[in-house]
């Protein structure tokens, strides 16, 4: 097992290494340019990505109260945490999109058809989801657990997603 894999939970989840991809990247595909000449001239084509902060509710935890003034003084939009400087492939954008966001997507999708970076969030978000269930499961009477964000995917969808 490679070092950053191994040290991986020592880390923050949120703090990791250069520019990860949750999903694999295209290849970079090579081939000929055939101009008006007719002269071939090799050329490469590479995938269109991109690096975008993308916006989590369960794996970042609630903002705090220092995080959302912070956040006031920077932009008039208060943000919570974000995966920071992730890659993506510009036709994966709709993808996350459409599965409800990167948690989503970890939940949809088979571990197999993540990176290892993906695969690790996956197995995060799964003992998140797990532990919330569990707080609900122990106080019956309180209808939300507390880290339980509005728009997050509920404990049963991460049973269900996860016995795929």
């Amino acid at each position: 097992m490679s070092a950053p894999l191994r040290n991986f939970g020592a880390r923050k989840l949120l703090s990791k290494q250069a520019h990860p991809a949750i999903l694999p990247l295209p290849a970079q595909q090579s081939g000929n340019n055939k101009p008006f000449s007719l002269k071939k001239t090799r050329r490469n084509w590479k995938p269109n990505v991109h690096i975008m902060n993308m916006p989590v509710n369960i794996l970042g935890g609630a903002p705090t109260i220092a995080q959302n003034l912070a956040n006031l003084n920077e932009s008039k939009f208060v943000r919570g945490p974000h995966l920071k400087r992730v890659k993506l492939a510009a036709r994966d954008k709709k993808t996350v999109d459409k599965a409800g966001g990167v948690e989503g997507l970890l939940l949809s999708l088979p571990a197999s058809k993540l990176t290892p970076y993906g695969q690790l969030l996956r197995t995060e978000l799964f003992r998140e989801l797990h532990s919330i269930k569990a707080q609900i499961e122990a106080n019956p009477e309180e209808k939300v657990a507390p880290k339980l964000i509005e728009g997050a995917v509920s404990a049963e969808a991460a049973d269900a997603a996860e016995q795929r």
